[in-house]
């Protein structure tokens, strides 16, 4: 039964209730101004008035670190550079800061950030409103990692561009990704974005900034309780995570489609890298050991006869999600050809399988000689399935035939195979279907006995109908090249060339990883301080992590102290600036930390994570050169990842990759008369020879090898050290 009130009541009882939420104060004006000092000094940004107009900001793009963002150096949005400096500059106009994330990976945004100054209403409405910074996720990773982590939280996929909305303290306020549509609705979507924004800051800026502050405390504890392990959680030590990670890998692997399940289309080369290793774990069985090595053949043949590879410029394309999260946006990046050199080069030299070998020699050979955009720039070449990938990528029968002459044809038809009907595999996305790849289906030589040329004149013919149709896509296909290398990519690169010589100890090869690492000494270690772009930013954890890992493996390759001597240096100067109190380093130093975030990269998002690469660093160091920071870190790392990494291995292939060094590896020390001990890890990746090209000790130099402290055996020259603990390796 419902019940009534008199008027009067009511107007009590709302009075009342006005009184209670603070819209009506019946106070003394002490106790307004009480609440209002309080609020003002827990505001890090409340002035009495602003100090500086969004008016008087200017467009700093021109010293922006990419050539991504520098391309917007005429734009009228007055788009500030992201450092830390962006805050003061928001305190000043007592506005709320408008980021705007780019990855070239999901497509060059160029025509949205030209509708963005374009129309008119959207231009006013960032100028007006906004502290608006351009961000581009080449330069600064911790955004990527970011938004990732920002998605999940909304439960959203994560996409580029991606607009996150701060407050003055730098915290979020709220984030939205940015679709690629036309103008107007693009316009629509931000003025209602917009809309919102500015009715929850005009209204209640105050609770605005406080809100977003509590937020931000909750979702830096979340981030955090992700590292760490659970009491009941058993931790175990590191070979037996890297028996059990692999072998939960190893299964994966689906022999009809020969690939491995469960990595999203991606180019997966940090797994082959892990089964590679399994293959000659020796707590494996003799069936898992087969089956790991299968898994690595197979899917690298799949990787190799698939529509990936760039038949037309080399390289392999690496399919990555598009703005709206469908499969697949293809792109071809540097990292990710250095990456998959890599694998192909290891697996290739452990299996003997020397296809492979060659095939990850070739993709080394043309980033080196600028087959691949030139060896400095990184390419970024997109191709979106709905739009540019048809008659770029893969062909129409009916293009191919406006393009090309009838000889060109029908060299086509008999090399490629081409057809009418399309020759890809019907199992791939019906978009591709009754398209053509150029992969060749028959030899050289094959081919031209059955056209009835010469072989000199059908490379001939080959090459002239490569460069029409490789012409044709050019000017189709959008194609953007970033000149701005990171040094952990240069560092990965550097690694490849290693495997390389590992594979063929040649000086020439040699000289080549010498030569990046001069490189990476010159360009970005010129102070006191590892920078990610030369002269811009300076390194993040990756960076630390990649260039420790390859300057190690010279050291290794080498015995020259150099080489170890900098990469105690990097690992000392990454503690420094990256260490946390009780979790694992965290991946953004805090004098370059703008948003007020602490977190760490810890599993594979946009390539290899800093975690898994700086256990093995670590893991390393602690051996040749033990303190207690290495062993904390690692122990960190160890109990953060471990638990993770039995649920579920994909994302934690390069953790599970370092859990396969020894908890207790040999090691090697040359001691030469009048001079310092060098020392040599010897554990070295399973199902791979050592090779020393500088371990030449002189005349009465002694070898000593050792294993968690207990001196194993002297010997007097290197090689017999190396034949005793290849029989050593051979007995366990």
């Amino acid at each position: 039964m419902l019940f009534s009130l008199s008027k009067g009541t009511c107007r009590l009882l709302i009075f009342a209730l006005l009184i209670g939420c603070g819209l009506v104060s019946c106070g003394d004006d002490e106790e307004k101004v009480d609440r209002q000092g309080e609020r003002i000094s827990k505001s890090l940004f409340y002035q009495e008035s602003p100090t500086l107009t969004l008016q008087e900001l200017k467009n700093e793009m021109a010293e922006a670190p990419t050539d991504l963002l520098r391309r917007e150096a005429s734009s009228p949005i007055p788009w500030q550079l992201w450092r830390p400096e962006i805050l003061q500059t928001a305190g000043k106009v007592q506005e709320p800061i408008l980021l705007v994330a780019l990855s070239a990976h999901s497509g060059d945004p160029a025509p949205l950030l030209q509708t963005l100054q374009d129309r008119e209403t959207i231009s006013k409405m960032l100028k007006d409103h906004y502290v608006c910074s351009l961000v581009d996720t080449h330069a600064y990773p911790e955004i990527g990692d970011l938004s990732y982590h920002l998605s999940a939280l909304s439960q959203e996929p994560v996409a580029f561009p991606m607009l996150i909305w701060l407050s003055p303290e730098g915290a979020p306020l709220t984030w939205r990704p940015l679709r690629y549509d036309e103008p107007a609705k693009v316009e629509q979507y931000l003025q209602s974005c917009h809309a919102t924004i500015a009715d929850l800051w005009t209204n209640s800026q105050g609770y605005s900034v406080e809100n977003s502050r509590a937020a931000n405390d909750r979702r830096q504890e979340v981030m955090s309780d992700q590292l760490r392990p659970a009491v009941e959680d058993v931790t175990l030590p590191h070979f037996r995570t890297f028996t059990r990670g692999s072998r939960r890998l190893s299964s994966l692997y689906n022999p009809l489609d020969q690939n491995l399940d469960g990595l999203g289309g991606l180019l997966p080369s940090t797994a082959l890298r892990l089964l590679t290793q399994a293959a000659w774990n020796p707590d494996f069985t003799s069936s898992a050991r087969k089956q790991a090595r299968t898994a690595v053949l197979g899917t690298t043949r799949t990787i190799i006869k698939s529509g990936v590879k760039d038949y037309l410029e080399g390289g392999y394309f690496h399919a990555r999600l598009g703005s709206e999260w469908e499969l697949p946006l293809l792109v071809k990046d540097f990292q990710s050809q250095v990456s998959l050199a890599l694998s192909l080069l290891e697996a290739g030299a452990s299996f003997e399988e020397e296809k492979l070998f060659e095939e990850g020699k070739d993709v080394l050979a043309q980033l080196e000689n600028g087959l691949l955009g030139d060896f400095a720039p990184v390419l970024i070449e997109t191709s979106h399935m709905n739009a540019d990938l048809k008659n770029t990528q893969f062909f129409e029968y009916s293009v191919l035939e406006e393009i090309l002459s009838s000889e060109e044809l029908s060299l086509a038809r008999t090399f490629f195979g081409i057809l009418p009907e399309g020759n890809l595999d019907s199992s791939l996305p019906r978009q591709v279907h009754r398209l053509n790849t150029l992969r060749p289906v028959l030899s050289p030589a094959k081919a031209a006995a059955k056209l009835s040329l010469s072989l000199q004149e059908f490379e001939s013919r080959r090459a002239a109908l490569l460069h029409q149709v490789r012409d044709f896509r050019r000017n189709r296909s959008p194609r953007f090249q970033e000149t701005a290398l990171p040094v952990s990519s240069l560092a990965l690169f550097g690694q490849a060339q290693l495997a390389r010589f590992q594979a063929l100890p040649t000086a020439s090869h040699l000289a080549a990883a010498r030569s990046t690492a001069a490189r990476i000494l010159q360009e970005f270690m010129p102070e006191d301080r590892l920078a990610r772009l030369p002269g811009k930013v300076f390194a993040r954890g990756i960076d630390y992590a990649q260039t420790c890992r390859f300057f190690l493996s010279l050291h290794q390759a080498t015995l020259e102290a150099q080489w170890l001597e900098t990469a105690v240096k990097l690992a000392n100067e990454a503690v420094t600036h990256l260490k946390r109190p009780d979790l694992p380093l965290k991946e953004t130093p805090d004098d370059q930390r703008v948003i007020p975030l602490e977190f760490s990269n810890f599993f594979m998002i946009f390539g290899e994570s800093t975690l898994g690469i700086f256990d093995l660093v670590l893991g390393i160091l602690n051996t040749l050169e033990p303190t207690e920071d290495y062993q904390r870190e690692r122990n960190l790392i160890l109990h953060a990842l471990g638990r993770q990494t039995h649920r579920d291995p994909v994302p934690f292939c390069d953790f599970l990759l370092s859990c396969s060094l020894p908890d207790h590896p040999f090691l090697l020390s040359l001691r030469e008369p009048g001079s310092a001990t060098h020392l040599k890890l010897l554990s070295y990746p399973l199902g791979q020879k050592i090779v020393l090209s500088a371990a030449s000790p002189s005349q009465g130099a002694s070898v000593q090898i050792s294993r968690a402290g207990k001196v194993l055996a002297t010997f007097p020259d290197a090689l017999s050290a190396i034949d005793y603990l290849e029989a050593q390796r051979e007995a366990e």
